[in-house]
């Protein structure tokens, strides 16, 4: 939708509909993948958006796709809490833009720190949840192609990060391409997944691995429940260093 609605005019991408909000999550403002630069608002170009037909008849949600850090020209900001999608309520830093404003430049410039970025968002559960699992790989593909970058490890590396980050919804312990294997079914979008930060992947893999990692007290708590409802949890290698 957004492509139909968008002309490019001075080598900018201008709007060409009524009205348009991008919403960036404020979570990237922590992690600097988002800046307030006043006039310009700069972001990581993966984010939910959504362009309106009218001021008062919105398009469906769709989700830009460019992997990179944009300057955005928004003619408002507003700061709000909404759930989006397959997400769950988190706050939003919503831009603005109405027809005639310009969107973002037309030429995108190759960024190096893009990948990194991009592995930052993976790690910490911020993909946009509207994404198939099995287009996730594809651009994280994409992030090291369109900026240039060589992959630093094979491709398969990529999918194993992936393959741990991504959750059944049912059940967080186990992973989606587990939950695939046994529930394929190739009509269906594979959306119903959640996202787990590494902190989350720890304890919900093993209790060993969680008191390792940090906040003591979470960490056994969680440990306790995973023995009070018999949870399977994944054996690490060091637990047989420690014991003998």
């Amino acid at each position: 939708m957004l492509k139909a609605n968008v002309i490019v005019v001075d080598q900018h991408i201008v709007l060409n509909c009524p009205y348009a909000e991008f919403y960036v999550p404020r979570q990237y403002t922590e992690k600097e993948l988002a800046v307030d630069c006043g006039e310009s608002f700069q972001a990581f170009g993966v984010m939910y958006l959504r362009t309106f037909s009218t001021m008062d008849k919105p398009n469906e949600l769709e989700i830009l796709k460019i992997p990179n850090m944009l300057s955005f020209f928004p003619a408002e900001k507003e700061n709000r809490k909404m759930t989006i999608g397959n997400d769950t309520e988190a706050d939003y830093i919503v831009l603005k833009f109405f027809k005639g404003n310009n969107l973002f430049p037309s030429a995108i410039r190759c960024d190096n720190a893009a990948p990194e970025n991009f592995l930052n968002m993976v790690l910490g559960g911020q993909i946009p949840k509207n994404i198939p699992y099995d287009k996730t790989l594809d651009l994280f593909l994409k992030v090291f192609e369109q900026n240039k970058v060589g992959l630093p490890a094979p491709a398969i590396m990529l999918e194993m990060i992936i393959s741990e980050v991504y959750r059944y919804a049912g059940d967080n312990s186990l992973k989606y391409g587990q939950f695939l294997a046994k529930n394929f079914d190739p009509k269906k979008k594979q959306l119903d997944y959640s996202l787990a930060n590494v902190r989350t992947i720890c304890k919900n893999n093993s209790s060993f691995a969680g008191i390792s990692f940090e906040n003591m007290d979470e960490m056994i708590t969680s440990a306790i429940n995973n023995k009070k409802y018999n949870r399977t949890e994944t054996k690490t290698p060091l637990e047989d260093v420690i014991k003998y």
